[in-house]
């Protein structure tokens, strides 16, 4: 499993939806590339320098985040791609 260390978190990114809202269903290829300002997550591990907080209360484990999509590194573990991000690049929590 991958440890985040410093500042950097763990996040697993949502996937893209197979198909789009019409019910039109996406190739894999069009699902890779589409392009979203940003990209929304579940934090999995947070490393021990990391500090993020939110209206006073402190980012942990299983919260829902909203990051850039280029922010950070795409690294794959066991066939899962999950994101490595700076604290600061954590945009917002999502309750």
């Amino acid at each position: 499993m991958i440890e985040p260390e410093g500042v950097k978190l763990l996040v697993l990114p949502d996937p893209v939806p197979e198909k789009t809202e019409g019910g039109i269903w996406r190739p894999d290829q069009a699902r890779e590339g589409e392009q979203r300002a940003v990209n929304q997550g579940v934090v999995v591990k947070i490393g021990p320098a990391a500090d993020v907080v939110f209206n006073d209360r402190k980012l942990n484990v299983d919260d829902r985040v909203v990051f850039a999509r280029y922010g950070g590194y795409a690294i794959e573990d066991d066939g899962v791609e999950y994101r490595v991000l700076n604290d600061e690049d954590v945009i917002a929590r999502i309750s």
